[in-house]
């Protein structure tokens, strides 16, 4: 397979204008039509993350593929659900240096050893965050992502993480599940809503 060849803004701009409205539910998504890639940028640490692909695999109890990041096409990115894992940036699909207009309306900043989500920015170690989204690849589809700050905590989070229909993301630490809600999908762009959120309304912020 050749690699992975981004879509270009142009496209991208027609996923967000798309027709994805309610998020599936994770058995939905669990299907063979469905493709775990996950990341190869940490050369230390490939064979591990392969490993917690398998083991999710596994949970899953579904018939899936499983495609390192940079063995990925454009095909397989168009057709399928896409269950992406990364940590620390291991993952190129969530690098998205090719598609600004995805990158600057996705609801998640990955950053250099934390990720942004709302009005706060997680630094743990182990702190991670699991959602449901529009695919960026096809309008049609949707995209599971599981990214952490750590290969301790994307472990961590794949064993843990419980989306359901009353949530579309769920924020995981060492401590269990400390934000969860769901995103305003009034528009095209499913965007982070206060007002959504179960764990910021309840004051666990503070």
């Amino acid at each position: 397979m050749k690699k992975i060849s981004f879509i270009n803004s142009a496209i991208a701009f027609l996923v967000f204008t798309g027709t994805a409205f309610a998020a599936p539910s994770p058995r939905s998504i669990f299907t063979d039509n469905s493709v775990i890639v996950y990341g190869s940028k940490m050369k230390g640490t490939a064979k591990e993350e392969n490993i917690i692909a398998f083991n999710l695999k596994k949970q899953m109890k579904s018939f899936v593929n499983m495609w390192a990041d940079n063995k990925v096409n454009e095909s397989i990115l168009k057709k399928s659900n896409l269950i992406i894992l990364g940590y620390d940036k291991s993952n190129d699909l969530l690098n998205f240096s090719s598609m600004p207009f995805v990158k600057s309306n996705f609801p998640v900043d990955f950053r250099q050893d934390s990720f942004a989500f709302g009005d706060k920015v997680y630094t743990g170690r182990k702190d991670g965050i699991a959602f449901i989204y529009p695919s960026p690849y096809n309008a049609k589809n949707y995209v599971m992502i599981y990214y952490s700050n750590s290969l301790a905590g994307l472990e961590n989070l794949t064993k843990n993480t419980k989306i359901t229909g009353d949530n579309e993301y769920q924020i995981i630490s060492d401590k269990g599940v400390v934000r969860e809600g769901r995103f305003n999908k009034n528009s095209f762009v499913w965007k982070y809503d206060t007002n959504m959120d179960d764990d910021y309304n309840s004051g666990s912020e503070e």
